[in-house]
């Protein structure tokens, strides 16, 4: 940081013309908590691999493994109250993304903190830690594990986010946050 008294502006212009930090930046593909967008991923990548409507009430349980800060309050807590606590449930920004809302504002409005099906999603939403042993390999991974009511199990495994240098957004590819038609409409 700049302003920090320990700032070494020698590595502010270490490289200039020849090294480009931008490449090593990553982008948040939804409105939450980086910890958490793996986990968010995940269970969207479920859902739609399960070709359910979320809003339908087809699955009867919902399990995430992810690393233990996000099966642990404040991360872990469902239906929250504010905005603030919203941003960093993953029970909630789960909930939002399977359910199609488009990431952005509409994630923190009071009609989506407040709504029953959203609420009721988030429910059934269990979180399980990742074992140390997992975390030294992959320590922002997490999996998602949809069963359904007609007895399907479907799960899905992130190792790194979206939006993670490691694994850029891809503009226009299968990869962009599906839009809510794709989802069904949860309202």
């Amino acid at each position: 940081m700049a302003g920090a008294d320990e700032c070494d502006f020698g590595k502010l212009t270490s490289g200039f013309g020849s090294i480009y930090e931008i490449s090593r930046v990553g982008f948040k593909p939804f409105s939450c908590c980086r910890l958490i967008q793996s986990s968010v991923q995940a269970c969207r990548d479920v859902f739609t691999m399960a070709r359910v409507d979320a809003a339908a009430g087809e699955h009867i349980k919902l399990v995430v493994t992810a690393p233990p800060i996000v099966c642990e309050p404040p991360f872990s807590t469902a239906r929250p109250k504010n905005m603030w606590a919203a941003q960093f449930s993953a029970p909630h920004a789960i909930a939002m993304a399977v359910l199609g809302v488009e990431p952005g504002p509409d994630w923190f409005a009071d009609d989506s903190l407040r709504h029953d099906i959203a609420g009721s999603l988030q429910d059934i939403i269990e979180f399980m830690p990742h074992s140390a042993h997992d975390l030294s390999r992959e320590p922002h991974a997490a999996s998602a594990c949809l069963h359904l009511h007609d007895g399907r199990v479907l799960e899905k495994h992130v190792p790194f986010a979206e939006g993670e240098a490691t694994n850029p957004i891809r503009v226009g590819s299968r990869n962009k946050v599906p839009a809510a038609h794709e989802l069904g409409s949860w309202r």
